[in-house]
């Protein structure tokens, strides 16, 4: 929001309030002021009380005490508006296309991952059961020697017990 105001010239509590100079600059700035004494700044203020003190000695207290009407061209905050609701919707857009090829990435990445386990997975599975069934072939020829079971045996107990990869 764009506000202006207009500079009074010269004092007005020692020139003449009636003059023309005076009252087109006190018309033009309480005109130009585009917000309530509320939102003026120190400059604007003391300019509109310096107003309203005139318009009173003169015996105008009623147009003194008028608040000044808010006219505000809006036309640039809204198209200023306007270009930060696109630039924000651009940097969303850009966003959600970073946040998509991040993900795209970490599938990628995730796969990957999967792929080395499952294939670590496999190697250690092949390796117990080559471990396990090492050991259950030591243990049947350990007892088949003390027992004396024939190889026949010996080889029908390690095909029903033994682990298959």
């Amino acid at each position: 929001m764009a506000i202006t105001y207009t500079a009074l010239q010269g004092d007005l509590l020692t020139d003449n309030p009636f003059a023309n100079s005076n009252w087109n600059q006190v018309s033009t700035a309480v005109s130009d002021l585009n917000s309530t004494s509320s939102g003026l700044s120190a400059n604007q203020m003391a300019g509109y009380q310096q107003y309203q003190s005139a318009m009173t000695e003169a015996g105008l207290s009623n147009l003194a005490d008028t608040t000044p009407t808010v006219d505000v061209d809006t036309s640039s905050a809204t198209q200023q508006t306007s270009l930060m609701q696109d630039f924000a919707s651009g940097a969303q857009a850009l966003s959600s296309l970073v946040s998509g090829y991040t993900g795209l990435e970490q599938l990628s990445l995730a796969e990957d991952t999967y792929d080395l386990e499952a294939e670590s997975f496999a190697k250690n599975w092949a390796a117990s059961v080559s471990s396990y069934n090492t050991a259950l072939e030591d243990t049947i020829n350990a007892r088949a020697k003390a027992t004396g079971m024939s190889d026949e045996d010996v080889a029908d107990y390690i095909s029903e017990n033994s682990l298959t990869a």
